[in-house]
């Protein structure tokens, strides 16, 4: 099941559960994530995340000290953070649509729900590693934009002045997708 595409890939794991972490790691390793880190807490994972870039995190639901919708807003507006716009996917045990919907709004990119399958590890990490959706940043919210199909606006231009592209401190490669609200 080895996905070549996922060889130079970086991904962060945050679980506070050593077990849990280790499971996912396995299933990193067989799709052949070569470059896998591990923090087991949301302040380690902070912290790694201001020293070093990753190409998408896996935050569980029950990492501590940080709930999810506090560490998703803490990567996305942390000034340290080196890219606030890498991708968080939240893997969760029973995902309730309000918990979903505040991680989501908080900035998180996408949700797995346990028990996790490589193919969906693989399908999810696919999809967020090769970008198609916009990066918005507003005075309130700064994360991916929520709508995965774009299309085109087709009313009347009420906008005062045109978008601007913007950076956030961010990796070169993520720099040409960014645009405000």
């Amino acid at each position: 099941m080895d996905a070549p595409e996922l060889k130079d890939v970086r991904v962060l794991i945050v679980d506070s559960r050593p077990y849990s972490a280790q499971l996912l790691r396995g299933i990193l390793d067989v799709l052949g994530v070569q470059r896998i880190a591990w923090a087991n807490s949301t302040d380690a994972a902070l912290g790694l995340m201001r020293a070093e870039c990753f190409d998408a995190v896996f935050l569980d639901e029950a990492a501590r000290p940080a709930n999810p919708v506090s560490f998703a807003l803490a990567v996305r507006r942390d000034t340290r953070v080196l890219d606030p716009m890498v991708p968080v996917i939240l893997v969760s045990g029973a995902p309730r649509r309000r918990h979903v919907e505040l991680t989501r709004d908080a900035g998180a990119n996408d949700l797995i729900a346990r028990p996790v399958s490589p193919e969906t590890v693989r399908k999810k990490l696919i999809a967020v590693t090769k970008p198609v959706r916009s990066f918005i940043a507003t005075d309130s919210f700064v994360g991916p934009d929520r709508r995965h199909t774009p299309r085109p606006y087709a009313g009347e231009e009420r906008r005062h002045r045109k978008p601007r592209k913007f950076k956030l401190g961010i990796s070169d490669r993520q720099a040409d997708q960014s645009e405000p609200a």
